[in-house]
């Protein structure tokens, strides 16, 4: 019996190399499930595989802060960006009106997860479903998956404290030279309008990350009824992401018209809102 450096728990003496190893093969030949598993126990020809017990247990104890703080993910990412700069390519920009924007784009949402047996913590989604809603954290363009939280179906949409533990997890991804040297855009929808979260965000900013948000809001009766008063001539075309012009959406500036003191995404004075005939932003 071993112990765990981080938290002094017993560990199960099961090798970590060969659990990774007995993924790696569960996954690429079809698997989903760590239960998949018992496919490869099965098979006479093959080495003992772990058993889906002492798999679980050796994940529990190796406990996640420490999977968190490895270097090895960061360090890939890190090198790995360092060959694309010398390419003179460098990381693709994310592109928002036919442009390219600068810095890094970090793309914040949730996603529902199916679950058909009642495992750990599954629950009923809001869509009628039975699983997980994880936030993800997408880094824009290039789809890298930087970090995710756990968290059954049934959790709420706009919770800021999942919203800011993602958001640390990323950024802990993100080699130093783009977490402090560039410019970096924070995207999510109306769920991380949260004062909270937004307080969070500009918060970073104190701390040398240079990280600026775009965040979504609700289409309130106040704010409809602003964009029923607009006039034709300070209303614009609204462009989708490469450039060309978005079918039945404008932009205009609700700013004057609109209250947006009570709003859960209160914006700071020197920034304005934003809204469509589609949707509204806050940032």
């Amino acid at each position: 019996m071993t112990f765990c450096a981080g938290c002094g728990r017993a560990a199960p003496d099961t090798n970590p190399g060969w659990v990774a190893a007995d993924l790696a093969v569960m996954l690429a030949d079809g698997g989903d499930a760590v239960a998949d598993l018992a496919l490869l126990r099965d098979q006479p020809d093959m080495r003992p595989v772990a058993f889906t017990h002492r798999l679980a247990a050796a994940g529990r104890h190796r406990c996640g802060h420490a999977l968190r703080r490895a270097p090895g993910p960061t360090t890939a990412r890190e090198v790995a960006w360092l060959q694309a700069g010398e390419t003179h390519q460098g990381i693709p920009a994310a592109r928002s009106g036919g442009r390219d924007l600068p810095g890094l784009v970090l793309d914040i949402d949730a996603t529902l997860i199916t679950c058909h047996p009642e495992k750990q913590q599954a629950a009923p989604t809001y869509r009628g479903g039975f699983g997980y809603g994880p936030p993800l954290r997408l880094l824009g363009r290039t789809g890298e998956a930087l970090a995710e939280v756990l968290r059954p179906g049934n959790a709420g949409v706009n919770i800021a404290t999942d919203h800011i533990a993602v958001l640390d997890a990323a950024m802990a991804q993100i080699p130093d030279a783009h977490r402090h040297g560039t410019e970096n855009l924070v995207r999510a929808d109306s769920a991380g309008s949260a004062k909270t979260f937004l307080a969070h965000l500009r918060a970073m900013r104190s701390r040398d990350a240079h990280t600026s948000f775009s965040v979504g809001c609700h289409i309130t009766g106040s704010v409809r009824r602003a964009i029923r008063q607009l006039p034709d001539q300070v209303r614009h075309p609204a462009l989708e992401q490469d450039g060309t012009v978005r079918n039945g959406a404008e932009a205009a500036e609700l700013t004057s018209l609109v209250d947006v003191a009570g709003c859960r995404g209160r914006r700071p004075p020197s920034t304005a809102a934003r809204t469509s005939c589609r949707g509204a932003s806050l940032g």
